[in-house]
């Protein structure tokens, strides 16, 4: 290895080793969240990596006078594309086959943002409730990629302007700290654009910047000093920032605000690790050995491939990946990984020339604009469905979200005013004075019921009321985060059914998602108005995926809609707690499992058409499943309803 210039600083191997913590953490995480629920800030110790290296590079050449935007961008690009391109070409021919039309348009959507490294932007567009599945994308991990060229489009003019300036720290922790706060300030009203912007993140990158300037603090008089601490500072570092770096791998959780303030450990963790120097102890035996150096030199391209290959996993899996199969996927990721770095990423980073290293940079801009083009063809063309057999493509190109059999007028979603439930659009009106009234209450669990009840009006003879809201269930004095017109909608509906009084009201909510705190006391309150057939229905089945894309795969394999799949490919909700609240609050309790799922069978399609497929999603009934479950249920429902009418005549 060539000795460094006076004014580098010599290569340090216990850099490779925190890369390779980094990327190990991301990936056990990806594979086993459970194990290691903190892995994802593995991305947040690449970021202060990143912001260190990059600036030391920087700020080597701008000290020599040899800066050029070209050339730096150049070096970026041998840097990033080539294993970058690599990738991109293996996920759209992967996605070729294995994507359906609107998958692969998404696909292709987010190669496009890839080339011009925007990704971060798209996913945030992206983001929401009914949003895909984020097992099922595989190019969901660029995001970071994103974040850190947006970070290097200005970062190198602030080093330029200020580098010979005392005011440089400054400027670095003005910048930093502009940032950190607008990440405090906005994460808790808007944390998937706080996770994905830029702005939000620079501090992370600008903290690996900041330990760059501080190991050339002196450039005037020693343009290669190093940070001079005592030995003991050193070792302290080095201790306390691999164990910060340990607690947050296994104590964060997804489920935490993030960033926010708790991105400051995997940052502050990182930062003192490299602070610490490669002298000190553990960075020394631990971080520099050769096998963490090995797998550090080959992260990026780890990085790049293990999760579009464990999302084509779950893509063509019925169920949850099995932790053999994750591992044998995590495996062939680490081959390509090295095949990538050794035989391509390498040979074009360091071209054995400039007229090579410039043809390179000309090759891979090249195939950045071929991908661009053919990419834009597949979303102009809604990711190209004559792909497929002309008697799948109706199947695959069927809007299955499509909410038109819902009274849309009596399904809040959520923004309404309080006026805009009218009892005169949703209480069918009296015309036979015998006809008891029943009054459907809860979410968009509920709403999804009213093709059913419908479909059975005129046997059982009964008028319909619908009060439903997004994201309600029929709870009352409970707020919902996602839903925060909820306590104001059910107190609303309440009121309404205590001037009713309904002969029947049935409660159905999204259970095992909102839980069911006060359904004893909802129950209660009706009750109290003199409301006594109460009925609540048990949780619907939920599948691991779409139903719709689900069938879809098997739809490709077998080439016909199958009508049954077993019951392992669903998530059964248990409901022996919730039944024992019902019965206990005095209610009747009616189970929707075995109705849907006979003898382990859960009831898919109802014929071979696409409107026929049963659920809409993974866990809301298409009108066919409505109808399947309500005339399953009828007699339970409507037996003591039944009683009573008789005993009023």
């Amino acid at each position: 290895m060539r000795p460094p210039l006076p004014h580098q600083l010599p290569y340090r191997p216990d850099i490779d080793g925190l890369r390779a913590f980094a990327i190990l953490s991301v990936v056990a995480f990806h594979m086993l969240p459970g194990r290691l629920p903190g892995g994802f800030i593995g991305v947040d110790v690449f970021f202060v990596i990143s912001g260190f290296l990059i600036s030391s590079l920087i700020l080597d050449s701008v000290q020599q006078g040899a800066f050029s935007f070209g050339q730096f961008y150049a070096r970026r690009i041998r840097r990033l594309l080539p294993a970058l391109l690599i990738v991109l070409c293996a996920v759209f021919a992967a996605g070729w086959f294995i994507n359906l039309p609107q998958e692969f348009s998404d696909l292709n959507k987010l190669i496009l943002s890839s080339i011009f490294f925007v990704p971060n932007i798209r996913l945030w567009w992206e983001a929401g409730y009914f949003g895909a599945n984020p097992n099922l994308r595989p190019l969901l991990h660029l995001w970071s990629l994103g974040v850190e060229e947006q970070f290097y489009l200005l970062w190198p003019l602030v080093i330029l302007l200020f580098w010979n300036r005392k005011s440089m720290p400054w400027v670095i922790a003005l910048l930093a700290g502009i940032s950190f706060l607008t990440n405090i300030y906005f994460v808790e009203r808007f944390e998937s654009a706080v996770f994905y912007f830029p702005i939000t993140r620079l501090w992370e990158l600008a903290g690996g910047s900041f330990l760059a300037w501080q190991e050339r603090r002196h450039l005037k008089s020693d343009l290669g000093a190093a940070w001079e601490v005592p030995f003991w500072v050193r070792e302290a570092f080095s201790v306390v920032g691999l164990a910060t770096l340990a607690i947050a791998d296994l104590k964060m959780n997804s489920a935490l605000l993030f960033p926010g303030w708790w991105a400051l450990l995997p940052v502050v963790g990182t930062m003192l690790v490299i602070a610490a120097g490669s002298h000190a102890w553990l960075n020394r035996h631990a971080l520099a050995h050769p096998a963490a150096v090995s797998v550090g030199l080959i992260s990026y391209p780890l990085y790049l491939w293990h999760w579009p290959i464990l999302a084509f996993l779950y893509t063509v899996s019925d169920r949850e990946p099995r932790v053999g199969a994750k591992c044998v996927a995590v495996l062939i990721a680490v081959l390509l990984a090295w095949l990538t770095y050794h035989f391509i990423e390498k040979p074009v980073r360091r071209g054995a020339s400039a007229a090579a290293r410039r043809l390179a940079v000309q090759v891979l801009l090249g195939g950045c604009c071929a991908a661009a083009l053919i990419s834009t063809i597949i979303v102009a063309t809604e990711g190209l469905p004559d792909r497929f057999p002309p008697h799948l493509r109706p199947f695959l190109l069927y809007n299955y979200l499509d909410a038109s059999s819902w009274d849309l007028e009596c399904f809040l979603g959520g923004s309404q005013l309080p006026g805009e439930w009218k009892a005169s659009f949703c209480i069918e009106k009296q015309t036979n004075p015998v006809e008891p009234l029943v009054v459907l209450w809860g979410d968009s669990q509920a709403a999804q019921l009213r093709p059913g009840l419908v479909a059975i009006q005129s046997a059982r003879k009964f008028r319909l009321g619908q009060m439903t809201a997004a994201g309600c269930a029929p709870l009352v004095g409970v707020d919902v985060d996602f839903a925060p017109f909820c306590r104001r909608d059910n107190d609303r509906f309440v009121r309404e059914l205590r001037e009713l009084k309904p002969d029947m009201v049935i409660l159905m909510g999204y259970w095992h998602h909102v839980g069911y705190r006060n359904l004893d006391r909802s129950i209660g309150m009706l009750k109290q108005a003199g409301i006594q057939h109460v009925v609540v229905l048990g949780p619907l089945v939920e599948w691991h995926d779409y139903l719709s894309r689900l069938l879809a795969h098997k739809t490709l394999l077998t080439g016909k809609i199958p009508r049954t799949l077993d019951a392992d490919m669903y998530d059964k909700i248990p409901d022996a707690g919730l039944k024992l609240l019902v019965e206990k609050a005095g209610a009747t309790y009616v189970p929707t499992f075995e109705t849907l799922c006979p003898n382990g069978h859960c009831i898919t399609s109802v014929g071979d058409a696409p409107q026929d497929v049963t659920f809409m999603d993974a866990a809301h009934l298409r009108p066919p499943g409505s109808i399947i479950l309500i005339r399953g249920i009828a007699d339970k429902i409507f037996s003591n309803l039944r009683a009573g009418a008789a005993e009023k005549e």
